[in-house]
């Protein structure tokens, strides 16, 4: 199937430069493909007019993450927002609105108008530049759904902090900064490991499904 996205615009995004604006582009993706918007000067409001097409299977649990960035020349670009979007939920051929969510120890503000439809093909003369989701130029690290005490909850990293939601679409129930000399991530056994804070187990993350070497590799390095 093929899932074509398209991003409207952004408002009232949150200024993160000297002179009260931004410089906001995104990044559009599900799974490990991603595209990125040009990025727009001097506005909170940008007009990205943005289309994008994916390859999705239908009656998978896949999302569509959107994220956005002020771009810096001489810095690293700053974090505007991000949020994910069911794709076989919320899928309709009007413009939507989606707020972007208030992840615990951001001060984010905004909405993206977007539109999720499904076509027959991938116009011939579609273009757009591919990024890689999981590396520069996207917040979230790694994300996933992974089994927290024995519940199904997804699972979203950005930066050195580890968010648990029980939904993608939802804010946060629990957010760790595993940069803090406090929090600490151990292995127990062969498919979970517990977050610390100081001496106290927090959580329990077991993994069910083949991808637990990689989650085990990258927690280890935060």
């Amino acid at each position: 199937m093929i899932l074509k996205v398209t991003i409207s615009k952004a408002r009232d995004l949150t200024p993160s430069d000297m002179n009260g604006l931004a410089d906001p582009w995104l990044i559009a993706a599900v799974n490990d493909i991603g595209y990125k918007t040009a990025h727009i000067s001097n506005t909170l409001n940008p007009e990205f007019n943005a289309e994008f097409y994916f390859e999705v299977q239908e009656g998978r649990d896949q999302v569509l993450n959107i994220v956005l960035w002020d771009r810096d020349l001489f810095t690293s670009d700053d974090h505007l927002g991000a949020f994910c979007i069911k794709i076989f939920e919320d899928h309709a051929p009007e413009l939507k609105f989606n707020a972007i969510p208030k992840f615990r120890g951001e001060n984010l503000q905004g909405s993206v108008e977007y539109k999720l439809e499904f076509v027959d093909t991938i116009p011939t003369d579609f273009r757009a530049t591919v990024v890689d989701p999981f590396t520069k130029g996207k917040p979230v690290s790694k994300q996933g759904w992974l089994q927290i005490d024995g519940n199904r909850h997804y699972v979203v990293v950005i930066g050195k902090t580890v968010h648990i939601l029980r939904d993608p679409t939802d804010s946060p129930i629990a957010s760790y900064d595993m940069s803090l000399p406090e929090n600490s991530i151990r292995r127990v056994g062969q498919d979970g490991f517990q977050i610390l804070v100081g001496e106290e187990k927090v959580e329990f993350i077991g993994f069910t499904h083949r991808d637990c070497s990689q989650w085990f590799d990258f927690l280890e390095e935060l």
